[in-house]
């Protein structure tokens, strides 16, 4: 009896669905075969191939600071002080406003997406919700939004500060699905699930 023959091995991640899907393992992929074109043309080939990456790098690194330095520039906190009841369409609300913050593909190449930071900080005085609001943003966009999305939501917009004091000792982590992302998020919740959370 013959056995049949084992199933072929999965295709390596590549192009925009295995990028988004799994950067790391995409970047691996191409790593290996940077190596190994290194190993089989020598240093004719290698040589400049490295010094590209390397300028790569350090230009990529170079755009990322004008941009963050361009965002920085006028950024301000928005605190939200929510009303007791809160619908539960007011965030998808809130989102769908946001998306006029999007740019064109070239203007987004060129300059970046301003984007929005949420902090949500709690100390012994209390929890305070903030939104962390770039400089480009048109000033009274986020709040007048705010405002429509969750009625009654009272607003305080104040010059943007480091969100830890000096000295203040952070924890970083990644944050990842519980459960294979093949499975859909749960979104009908009948209370609000950090209400325990926040508590």
């Amino acid at each position: 009896m013959t056995l049949p023959p084992p199933p072929p091995p999965p295709p390596p991640a590549g192009g925009a669905d295995g990028l988004l899907s799994d950067p790391a393992a995409v970047w691996h992929v191409v790593s290996r075969h940077a190596v190994d074109v290194l190993l089989l043309w020598g240093p004719p080939v290698g040589i400049p191939l490295l010094v590209l990456l390397a300028a790569a790098v350090v230009v990529q690194g170079r755009v990322r600071a004008a941009r963050h330095i361009r965002l920085a520039a006028g950024a301000r906190t928005v605190e939200i002080l929510t009303p007791p009841d809160v619908g539960p369409d007011a965030a998808q609300m809130f989102w769908a406003q946001m998306t006029g913050l999007l740019r064109p593909p070239a203007q987004r190449l060129l300059h970046g997406q301003p984007h929005l930071g949420w902090e949500v900080t709690c100390t012994r005085a209390g929890t305070a919700i903030r939104l962390w609001v770039p400089g480009p943003v048109p000033p009274g966009m986020v709040e007048r939004a705010v405002q429509a999305a969750w009625p009654g939501a009272r607003t305080t917009t104040r010059p943007a500060v480091d969100p830890l004091p000096a000295g203040a000792l952070a924890t970083g982590g990644r944050l990842r699905l519980a459960r294979p992302d093949i499975l859909p998020l749960r979104v009908d919740h009948r209370a609000d699930p950090l209400r325990a959370l926040l508590a």
